[in-house]
């Protein structure tokens, strides 16, 4: 259940921690009290009454009340300091309430009553449908008591209002639900829950497993999963209507139950959960169709790719040939002679077989231009029947006005079992030819490959059947990828455009986000004048200081950046580390992670899953024992071997699977950055302003679907992806596949933040960066500054091509921004940072349609061309400011450290290896993220002291040479042997000033 602590709940501990001057009565209040009491001991207790109120908004009991703060009123007041039994006497009284209530009057607050209750009912009642968790229930009930004026009531009351609104909406759905599905979809719900004599698992258990590595087995096992929960035929009738959320939330649930615990709901709740859960495996299978044909395309054109190099290496005599026997026909051309006389030595030159000749130089011309694609048919013969049927599955729509490849691939399905190896694409009434299919969606590299095209011609009679179908395959990929193409019923693969913001509240929210963002984005015609200016003013500036700029220079007619000068490490910087080594206490990871556990109780995040559950004995044993299992690594057997407790390995399998989610564990993390942003040792570090963005690889069982073979990081594997802040505390981690751009992810991590650290600077490398991103960055207010490697093969382009310029004209491009362009689609960018901001759709979802470049989307050119504005703007800093590319290095490198850090603390090796669901992985990167911040937290401490200590006794140590340390110290830390879980330690205090 939550507690005060997880909601916005006013708490009495927050009055020790506060600053003193919010608890000094005010002459008026002063006059108040003495107005309506005439003791000393009256007044002391209305003013303290009155102070814990304003702060708190209701009045703790007397034994809640903190002495220091009865102290420190009375001393302000000289009223005499009521003893503890003197304030519990005055409590029990009648006087109580007759000062609660001219408080009340005084304050104009209006006390909790039955129209209260009802006002934050009704609230709970709205808000239900859209919020499912008790906390967030809780926290729009006191926002709207603090609005309307009202005192507010006990925890208690507010929880158990939340509960009671909570069930009576779920049961009002359970009921719908039950209601709405008839007898036989009931009964094929129940058949999922039991376990044929044949097999091994049940159908329900198998709903839940992810799909493995894109092989043909894999994929035929993932069709026959769609289209069995596809047959089940339960209409998501009841569902229309309800929130995303709810779907998921209950989904969830379903999926951390096993079987015997689903037989034992009641009916009502077990068909909604499954309904849930069928619903949201059902999109997820349609996106793993779409994305296991992605794959299967990407690995035939690989190996289309590798067979070219190889037909090449074979054919070479035969092109060794040709090119003779071209050598002669020109030497025969050239020699002196007539007409009659060249033909008859080029007669001679080509041989007596020329049909051969000709037929030798069209294969050859046929892979001209490292055209491979005749070689993919091959590489997708296996697959063939498998992709048909997932096109007969699987509804696919288009996401513009251009249907022509829906309709090829109708055309195409409707030819399938054709056996001839040609199929006409007309038919003919009469005297009239009516031809069947629009080709030109067709690439022209295709229309060399696809026999019975031409490279010019559109038109067509026939064409080869199985080359066609490689080309139709190859292009739909291409627009899945790019969003062109929609997959009805899908989740990332669906069409965008439905979850943008309606024109309403397009409408609504435009002008204040124009002046949040600072800039005239309302007024698209005065926003694009006012940035041409500023690139053209911008250009000039760089220009016109070329000659004293040290910074760069030309060799051989190509730009070549200066390096900053390192900055000097402190000589006494290993002399201080030496010093603060001595005096950290050596720890074990789970000695750190239980005492910040009783400085943060960061266990209390973690709670049944399904919101309702037995309770569990040795309650933070075995959280802390799951969080270490885990977070580093090793695996529940594993784990259970190494602790001296009483707990065995299903017992921390279980709290993994039933009682930590990964919001839990994001709220874990969120507790861990907001006490680390007290310290004032992180200051000197960093501003907290930037994020740097980078991922390290994850080793993942080649069975699994995300799982790649990534050529930069070597092996097959999955990305943990990190957004690390400038004081070295990891901010968020996600769980990427190794084949996605980077940079589609490098925003979800600011926007997902929410911690009380709030960066507006983003950091990466050349993966987090295109020209889509810097525009996207750019309206969410977000500046992007990466350190881009070959940025000299990047073109910087002018507002117009009228700009003269004396020095640096080579490092633009030929082609200027098209303003117009900018300025026609202006409206259509502010809604999808309008959506984004609204929480409708993620960055990366937008970000993944816009990486891959359409002729059909001219949202992608508008982002592009306003990224091209932007990214010159940034690279023009970027050549003139060496203090610019030093930040930009140090960040990173930050980020460097950290991936080095969280692989330091995965020693045991187990990681992702064993993990073939996709939920669970993200979980995993969750823990290793949440105890990695757990030991950055606990090393700061601990250097905290050590430093207050060397302070204190008359040690001097320079902030500048602090400013170079890092908190990933790891000499004081033992990562093996046995541990004790039971054992009782003593908490310190958290110490978060430095005396220096």
């Amino acid at each position: 259940m939550p507690t005060p602590s997880d909601t916005a709940y006013p708490r009495i501990e927050c009055l020790v921690s506060d600053s003193d001057d919010l608890y000094i009565p005010k002459p008026d209040e002063t006059r108040f009290a003495e107005k309506h009491f005439s003791g000393h001991m009256s007044r002391v207790f209305c003013l303290i009454l009155l102070k814990s109120f304003q702060r708190l908004g209701y009045f703790p009991g007397s034994s809640e009340i903190p002495q220091a703060l009865v102290e420190h009123i009375c001393e302000c007041t000289d009223l005499p300091v009521p003893s503890p039994k003197e304030l519990d006497h005055q409590d029990r009284s009648g006087g109580r309430q007759r000062t609660r209530i001219a408080i009340l009057a005084h304050l104009g607050v209006k006390a909790f009553s039955q129209e209260a209750n009802a006002l934050i009912r009704s609230v709970m009642e709205r808000e239900v449908e859209v919020k499912d968790d008790l906390v967030d229930l809780i926290n729009v009930a006191i926002e709207e008591l603090i609005r309307n004026r009202y005192e507010l009531p006990g925890f208690s009351t507010l929880l158990e209002l939340a509960q009671k609104v909570r069930a009576s909406w779920n049961g009002r759905f359970f009921s719908r639900v039950a209601t709405g599905l008839s007898d036989e979809e009931k009964a094929l719900i129940d058949e999922h829950l039991i376990i044929a004599h044949e097999a091994s698992l049940s159908s329900w258990q198998d709903i839940k497993t992810d799909p493995g590595n894109p092989t043909l087995t894999q994929l035929k096992l993932l069709i026959e999963k769609y289209k069995n929960l596809s047959t089940i035929s339960i209409q998501t009738g009841p569902l229309v209507g309800l929130p995303r959320a709810k779907i998921e939330r209950f989904s969830a649930e379903a999926k951390a139950l096993d079987i015997s615990k689903v037989r034992r709901i009641q009916p009502a709740k077990r068909y909604a959960l499954a309904l849930c859960l069928f619903h949201t495996t059902r999109a997820r299978s349609i996106d793993d169709l779409a994305e296991m044909h992605i794959k299967r395309m990407r690995k035939a054109h690989r190996r289309a790719a590798e067979e070219l190099e190889e037909f090449r290496r074979q054919n070479q005599k035969r092109v060794d040939g040709l090119i003779a026997r071209l050598g002669a026909v020109a030497k025969a051309i050239v020699l002196p002679g007539g007409t009659k006389r060249k033909l008859e030595r080029i007669e001679k030159a080509i041989g007596p077989a020329p049909e051969k000749i000709v037929e030798a130089c069209e294969l050859m011309t046929a892979y001209a231009d490292n055209n491979y694609y005749p070689f993919v048919w091959k590489n997708l013969k296996s697959h063939r029947q498998s992709l048909f049927e997932i096109l007969r599955h699987v509804e696919l729509r288009s996401t513009s006005q251009d249907t022509k490849l829906i309709k090829a691939l109708e055309f195409m399905l409707a030819h399938a079992d054709d056996k001839d190896d040609w199929t006409p694409i007309y038919e003919r009434n009469g005297n009239t030819v009516k031809f069947l299919v629009d080709l030109s969606f067709i690439p022209p590299k295709w229309r060399k490959a696809v026999p019975g095209l031409t490279s010019h011609d559109r038109i067509a009679l026939k064409v080869e059947r199985k080359h066609f179908e490689a080309c139709v395959f190859t292009v739909l990929s291409q627009e899945l990828q790019s969003g062109d193409i929609a997959v009805v019923g899908a989740d990332r693969f669906s069409d965008y455009r439905s979850e943008l913001v309606s024109d309403d509240e397009y409408s609504r929210r435009l002008s204040p986000f124009a002046k949040i963002l600072g800039l005239p984005v309302d007024r698209p015609k005065q926003y694009v004048s006012g940035l041409k200016e500023s690139l053209r003013r911008k250009i000039l500036e760089v220009d016109a200081s070329f000659p004293e700029n040290t910074s760069i220079r030309f060799e051989n007619g190509a730009p070549v950046l200066t390096k900053a000068p390192r900055r000097p490490e402190k000589k006494c910087l290993s002399e201080v580390e030496e010093m603060i080594r001595k005096r950290l206490a050596p720890v074990t990871i789970l000695d750190i992670l239980s005492d910040t556990d009783d400085w943060l109780r960061w266990s209390e995040f973690f709670k049944p899953v399904s919101g309702q559950g037995a309770r569990i004995k040795k309650t933070k044993a075995r959280y802390l024992a799951t969080a270490f299992c885990y977070g580093c690594g090793l695996g529940p057997t594993q784990m259970a071997k190494s602790l001296k407790a009483p707990i065995d390995k299903h017992q921390i399998s279980w709290v993994h699977h039933h009682h930590v989610s990964e919001a839990a564990l994001d709220k874990a993390i969120t507790s861990t950055i907001n006490t680390y942003g007290r310290f004032e040792l992180p200051k000197l570090w960093g501003s907290g302003k930037s994020v740097s963005a980078d991922g390290t690889k994850w080793d993942v069982g080649a069975r699994n679907l995300l799982s790649e073979y990534h050529i930069r990081y070597g092996g097959y594997g999955g990305i943990g992806y990190y957004h690390t802040s400038d004081t070295y505390i990891a901010l968020f981690s996600r769980f990427i596949p190794c084949g996605v751009w980077e940079a589609v992810y490098i925003l979800d991590g600011l926007l997902a933040n929410e911690s009380e650290t709030k960066p507006d600077t983003v950091h990466g490398d050349t993966q987090a960066q295109n020209t889509p991103v810097f525009a996207l960055s750019h309206l969410l207010g977000i500046k992007l500054m990466p350190r881009i490697r070959n940025w000299k093969d990047l073109r910087l382009y002018k507002p117009t091509r009228s700009l003269p310029l004396k020095h640096l004209d080579a490092l633009f491009a030929d082609e200027v921004i098209n303003w117009d362009l900018i300025e026609r689609h202006m409206p259509d960018m502010i809604r999808v940072v309008l959506s984004i901001q609204a929480g409708k759709i993620a960055p990366s979802t937008i970000l993944r349609k816009l990486s891959t470049q359409s002729r059909k989307n001219r949202l992608y050119f508008a982002f592009r061309e306003l990224g091209r504005v932007i990214r010159t703007l940034f690279l023009l800093d970027f050549i003139t400011s060496p203090e610019l590319r030093a930040i930009i290095q140090g960040c990173t490198n930050k980020s460097e450290a950290f991936n080095g850090f969280i692989d330091w603390l995965d020693f045991g090796g187990a990681g992702l290896k064993f993990e073939n669901d996709r939920d669970e992985q993200r979980k995993l990167i969750k823990y290793n993220h949440l105890v990695a911040n757990l030991v950055i937290l606990h090393n700061v401490q601990s250097v905290t002291e050590a430093l207050n200590a060397l302070a204190g006794s008359g040690v001097s140590v320079d902030v500048s040479t602090l400013s170079q340390m890092s908190p990933y110290l790891t000499g004081h830390i033992n990562r093996f042997g046995d541990y004790r879980i039971d054992q009782k330690r003593r908490p310190r205090p958290l110490r978060h000033d430095l005396r220096i």
